[in-house]
């Protein structure tokens, strides 16, 4: 069956959405389905990742540093030949912290750290699939501003309202 232009563009572009559904959520498993095991991940700011091994890790390299975090997929754009693509994906990332610098213990003040982000990325259409083969991030712009405290309140993982969308948390998150 030949796969029609539209079709491409739809699952290659969808892969951005998984993406940030992954790191959000920290589910590593997720992040599998966006990468071919040996893809590669990189920024012009820190050390890349190439393949699996590195590249799931990412999930639990952001949980580390920040208590939330959230990335909105933006305008997208690809070129299909074949097998395969080239894109672009704009990203506005937003990362919760707290941060404890006026007086140790005495004035935490909750932060998000936004970003402004451009992937340019490679496709490779494999076994009937489209994932990523190369990202590379590009930080257009930063911002570092405070918000409310209610919006890092402490508070058990999301709960899928849907129940076929707890597929998308983590195992451990899943309540079956």
């Amino acid at each position: 069956m030949t796969r029609s232009r539209f079709e491409d563009e739809h699952d290659i572009l969808r892969l951005s959405h998984k993406y940030a559904v992954a790191l959000d959520t920290g589910n590593a498993d997720l992040l599998r389905e966006v990468f071919w095991e040996d893809s590669s991940w990189s920024t012009s700011e820190l050390a890349g990742s190439r393949g699996h091994k590195e590249i799931l890790q990412l999930p639990a390299r952001l949980a580390a540093a920040f208590s939330q975090t959230h990335h909105a997929i933006q305008p997208q754009h690809c070129e299909v030949s074949d097998t395969s693509a080239v894109g672009v994906t704009y990203c506005f990332a937003y990362h919760f912290t707290k941060q404890d610098f006026i007086t140790p213990g005495r004035g935490t003040i909750d932060l998000s750290y936004n970003q402004m982000i451009r992937y340019d990325d490679r496709y490779e259409f494999r076994s009937g699939e489209w994932k990523i083969l190369t990202r590379h991030l590009n930080v257009m712009f930063r911002r570092l501003e405070p918000v409310l405290p209610y919006a890092l309140a402490d508070r058990p993982a999301p709960e899928a309202s849907v129940p076929e969308a707890e597929s998308l948390l983590p195992k451990e998150q899943r309540s079956r």
